[in-house]
């Protein structure tokens, strides 16, 4: 605490998602080691992205998915009868994306799902040399 005030510039996290919408790092990690096809979409803005992404992610920021059809039509094309799984830094935005997604496109039978706490998460419970910021 300072000045007897708690903490405020701390993320809140967000809980939009029911646990059949979401998986944990460890559950991801075994998708990847089995290479079990699936798409990895980081919804990261492009700058962060650059600073350090998982191997063969896609990056589309949230803000490109929510304001642009192409974006999502591009994503759908590459996604056919493949999982989508949403990542960002903490875990937010990432259910954010599920959200949109699943209202978007609600005529479609996707199967998306979030990743809980991100790739801050990512770094405490499965690789520690993954850089976080």
């Amino acid at each position: 605490q300072f000045c007897g005030s708690s903490a405020s510039d701390k993320t809140q996290t967000v809980h939009l998602l029911g646990d059949d919408q979401r998986l944990s790092c460890l559950e991801y990690s075994d998708i990847r080691k089995s290479q079990s096809p699936h798409v990895l979409l980081d919804v990261r803005e492009s700058s962060h992205y650059e600073i350090c992404s998982l191997e063969n992610s896609i990056n589309v920021p949230l803000k490109d998915l929510q304001d642009s059809r192409a974006a999502v039509n591009d994503l759908l094309s590459k996604a056919v009868d493949k999982p989508i799984y949403v990542v960002c830094r903490q875990g937010n935005d990432s259910q954010r994306a599920v959200n949109f997604l699943l209202k978007t496109t609600t005529n479609l039978q996707l199967k998306l799902k979030d990743i809980r706490g991100g790739l801050q998460a990512w770094s405490k419970e499965i690789d520690p040399n993954f850089p976080t910021y």
